[in-house]
C-alpha cells in the first residue's frame, strides 16, 4: 500500500520541514531496496527526496537540490537495517536554498545531522509514503514497517524545535494519533 498525500514539497520554492517516524517489521528482509518516503523526479540528477532500505543492508535518506546534495546513510552513523528497528527522519528545505537531514535510532542517543547549500530545482512530484514512483507514474519498492508518524510544514523548523520532536523519543503514537502498516 502507498499514499500519494498531493503535497508537492519542491513545486514552488517554498520552506518545508518533514517528521517521519519509521519501524522496519520485515524479519524476513531480503536484501532488496523498498522506499518509505519518496518525493523525487527518478532523472538524472534525481532532485528531490527519498528515504529507503537498499541492498546490502543500507537505508539511505537523500535530499538532492541542483549541484548539491545529501546522501545520509545510517552506514556512515554506525548503523544497517540488521541493527536497527526504528528511525526518525527530519527532511528540511529553506528558501535560500539549505537543505538538512537528521536522523536518530533507536539504539543510539546520538542525533545526526547533515547539511548543504544547495540551488532550488522544481519537481511536480508529489509526496509518496510508503513507494517510489518513476516518471511514467509507476509505482512499486513498497515498504514493510509502521509509519508511526509523518508530518509535513510548510515552514523551516530550527534546530531547536527539531531536537524537541527527537527529545519526544520512540513513543507508541497509536493512542495519540492513527497509524498504519505500509
Amino acid at each position: 500500500t502507498c499514499i500519494d498525500t498531493g503535497v508537492k514539497l519542491f513545486n514552488t520554492d517554498m520552506p518545508f520541514t518533514l517528521f517521519v517516524d519509521y519501524e522496519h517489521t520485515d524479519a524476513e528482509f531480503k536484501n532488496d531496496t523498498y522506499t518509505v518516503v519518496h518525493c523525487m523526479k527518478e532523472v538524472n540528477p534525481w532532485p528531490g527526496l527519498v528515504l529507503q532500505y537498499a541492498l546490502n543492508n543500507l537505508i539511505n535518506m537523500e535530499i538532492i537540490q541542483g549541484n548539491n546534495k545529501i546522501k545520509a546513510t545510517a552506514q556512515k552513523d554506525g548503523q544497517t537495517s540488521t541493527t536497527i528497528n526504528r528511525m526518525k527522519v527530519v527532511f528540511r528545505k529553506n528558501v535560500d536554498g539549505k537543505v538538512s537531514v537528521y536522523r536518530k535510532y533507536d539504539n543510539k542517543d546520538n542525533i545526526y545531522k547533515s547539511e548543504v547549500q544547495g540551488t532550488y530545482v522544481q519537481i511536480p512530484q508529489s509526496l509518496l509514503l510508503g513507494a517510489y514512483q518513476q516518471t511514467d507514474g509507476t509505482k512499486g519498492r513498497y515498504a514493510r514497517g509502521i509509519l508511526h508518524d509523518c508530518e509535513v510544514h510548510n515552514r523551516w523548523f530550527t534546530d531547536e524545535e527539531v531536537n524537541e520532536w527527537f527529545d519526544l523519543g520512540f513513543t507508541d503514537s497509536s493512542s495519540e494519533n492513527e497509524t498504519g502498516t505500509v
